[in-house]
């Protein structure tokens, strides 16, 4: 377990304090952080690394408050050194607890991001700086994006429009494909009524050729009789 500690301690800053926020002691890679000596800061408050205004807040006392009843706490918090240098750390507070499950003090565990920090501040200024250099060309790209998006909010309205009169033009061929069909219908359904009627009167009409012919042979035989009767009288 001390083996461990040690370890610990070589690569990452470590400082103790009372449950209240009183420091007990610090190693040497949290002393090179802040920039203090162990004797300068020992029997020292916490407070004297972080904004006076923030040290005052309700927010701080709710801090080490929750720290005394055994509560974990990580982030990424910022800190003053000596000399009021600003530095960033990733840092945990850790509780830690009697034989008897109580706290009676908390060890934090650091390590130094404040060159990471630096480095994305100056990454953003620089991309803040750019931005601003070329500020004209993306409100002028900015513009014709969104002519573009117009003229192919204006296409798609026509788009529709066309699929809109495709379909009332398809709607009206079907109307008219249906009427035709219908008539369709209606003529062969009347070329059927005149077949069977022109059956009807021509089978009358065969009929009636027929009464012809059988009256032409009576006709005949009226004149042959006659004929005969001719005869006899002559003689």
């Amino acid at each position: 377990f001390e083996s461990q500690l040690a370890a610990i301690s070589k690569s990452q800053a470590v400082i103790e304090f009372e449950l209240d926020g009183t420091i007990i002691t610090a190693n040497e890679n949290f002393t090179a952080t802040v920039g203090y000596s162990l004797e300068e800061i020992q029997g020292q408050h916490h407070r004297m690394f972080v904004d006076p205004e923030y040290g005052q807040s309700d927010r701080y006392k709710a801090f080490w408050a929750s720290l005394a009843k055994g509560e974990f706490q990580a982030d990424e918090y910022k800190r003053y050194g000596k000399g009021g240098k600003e530095i960033w750390i990733q840092a945990s507070y850790n509780p830690i607890y009697d034989p008897n499950g109580k706290p009676y003090k908390v060890v934090k565990y650091a390590t130094d991001i404040t060159a990471q920090k630096e480095q994305a501040a100056r990454f953003h200024a620089e991309l803040e700086a750019m931005m601003q250099r070329h500020s004209e060309k993306i409100e002028s790209f900015a513009v014709t994006l969104s002519g573009n998006i117009e003229g192919v909010q204006g296409s798609t309205s026509s788009l529709q429009s066309a699929v809109t009169s495709q379909t009332l033009a398809s709607e009206e061929q079907s109307q008219s494909v249906t009427e035709i069909t219908s008539a369709l219908s209606e003529l062969r359904q009347t070329a059927s009524q005149t077949r069977n009627q022109a059956g009807t009167v021509v089978e009358t009409a065969q009929q009636s050729v027929s009464s012809l012919e059988e009256g032409q042979k009576v006709v005949q035989e009226c004149v042959g009789s006659l004929g005969e009767i001719r005869t006899g009288v002559g003689e």
